[in-house]
């Protein structure tokens, strides 16, 4: 994708997909590896929220109908990086 002999410009970018359903989490994660992030993967909110405490993260690609009780999920800004604006309220 990138020059010959020039760093991709997204190789040291991290992106983060949440995503409940495993088969679509393998293709937004195989996406976004060959577009040249470092992806990180997480299943559910709570852990999604775990990861993106760890370290900056460039992109979350997010599910905002996870099946577990996160109330309510947000993704914000994490360790100076780029803002996010995400919301999923309660339901009921």
């Amino acid at each position: 994708m990138g020059e010959p002999g020039r760093p991709h410009p997204y190789e040291r970018a991290i992106a983060l997909v949440v995503e409940n359903d495993p088969w679509i989490r393998l293709v937004m994660c195989d996406l976004l590896a060959q577009a040249g992030y470092r992806v990180t993967e997480a299943s559910n909110g709570f852990s999604a929220l775990r990861l993106a405490q760890r370290e900056p993260l460039a992109l979350v690609l997010l599910n905002l109908v996870l099946p577990e009780p996160v109330r309510p999920l947000r993704v914000g800004r994490t360790q100076g990086g780029p803002g996010y604006g995400a919301r999923r309220g309660d339901r009921g």
